[in-house]
This record gives C-alpha cells, sequence and structure tokens, in this order.
C-alpha cells in the first residue's frame, strides 16, 4: 500500500502489478485468517476432522503418511506468499509447538490443545520409519532463515522463471522513466 502513495506515476506499471499481486493474495490470507481464529480440531472413530469457517474436512488417520513435530510454526514455509504452488494446509491457531500430519498429495499443519498426546496417538498409526525427529522452528530474523528466504527468492527467480518477468518489468518501468524525463 506504501508503493501506491510514494512510488511516482512514472512507474505506473509497477503500481499495476503491484494492485493485481493484492487482489490476487486478498482471499488467500482472508482463508488463513479465518482457519486461525476459527478452525477447530476433533477426533471421532479413527477419523481427523477439521472444521473452520471456509471449509470442513475428515481425513482418515489411517492415511497418515508421516508425522513430525516443530517448536513453533514456521512462517517461511506457511506464509501464503510462499504456499501458492505448496500442496500443503495450515491449520495452526497458536504459536506453540505444531505437528505435521502428511497424508496422500498433501501436509496438514495443525497446533492441537495437547500437543504431546496428540502426537503420541497419531504416531501410533504411523510406520516407525516414517516419524520424523522434533524441528526446531527459530524466529524470522535468524540468519538461517535470511537465508532461507534468500534461497526461496533465487529459486523463485532461477527456477520458476519470474527472472524473466521481473527483468521485463523492470526495463519496461525503466524505459518508461527515461521517456518520461527527456520530455
Amino acid at each position: 500500500m506504501i508503493v501506491f502513495l510514494i512510488a511516482p506515476d512514472c512507474v505506473i506499471t509497477l503500481k499495476y502489478f503491484l494492485g493485481f499481486y493484492l487482489l490476487f493474495m486478498v482471499p488467500p490470507f482472508i482463508n488463513r485468517l479465518a482457519d486461525y481464529f476459527c478452525a477447530k480440531l476433533y477426533m471421532m472413530q479413527e477419523k481427523l476432522i477439521i472444521i473452520s469457517l471456509f471449509e470442513a474436512r475428515e481425513l482418515p488417520i489411517e492415511d497418515i503418511l508421516t508425522i513430525q513435530k516443530g517448536t513453533k510454526p514456521d512462517i517461511l514455509r506457511l506464509h501464503p506468499s510462499f504456499m501458492f504452488l505448496a500442496e500443503q494446509k495450515d491449520y495452526t491457531t497458536a504459536f506453540s509447538t505444531v505437528v505435521r500430519l502428511s497424508f496422500p498429495g498433501e501436509n496438514i499443519y495443525v497446533t492441537p490443545k495437547h500437543p504431546e498426546y496428540w502426537y503420541l496417538y497419531w504416531k501410533s498409526f504411523v510406520k516407525q520409519e516414517q516419524i520424523e525427529k522434533e524441528k526446531v522452528i527459530l524466529p524470522v530474523w535468524h540468519l538461517s532463515n535470511i537465508k532461507r528466504l534468500l534461497w526461496k527468492g533465487y529459486y523463485a527467480i532461477a527456477v520458476k522463471g519470474v527472472a524473466a518477468y521481473t527483468g521485463l518489468l523492470i526495463m519496461l518501468i525503466w524505459f518508461m522513466h527515461l521517456g518520461m524525463s527527456s520530455s
């Protein structure tokens, strides 16, 4: 939003792209906020039932492929801006212990009220070799997370092909700026 107010009119193309990005990111953010404030977990007859404001899901516990416990939510993994191509769903409702349940085709992140109890219960449905050790999540400003963020940017630019579009956008803005400044 600050770019719309501060950026000069010569970068109108950038403002349009940012506007489209914001429009496309509003629904995932609203969905995430609804999941954060309204998601409830229930266990009934060997099924995990997740009810949130926009959806309800029923997942059989015997379908769990792997299970992992984390000390808190990993913002760089679960933020909607980084998840748009990932097959994972974030139902964390607190900044406490997170349990990742891997089902066929997706990963589900939950923060149950009694994480140790539920982790041990769900662990009984998984083969011993599929249980991953507890993952320690560091703060966002930690050096390793800053490196991860830079590598995510590199991956988006180099591998996903964002570089071509970003370079084209920068060239267009630069040529527009040159054209407006020479007039």
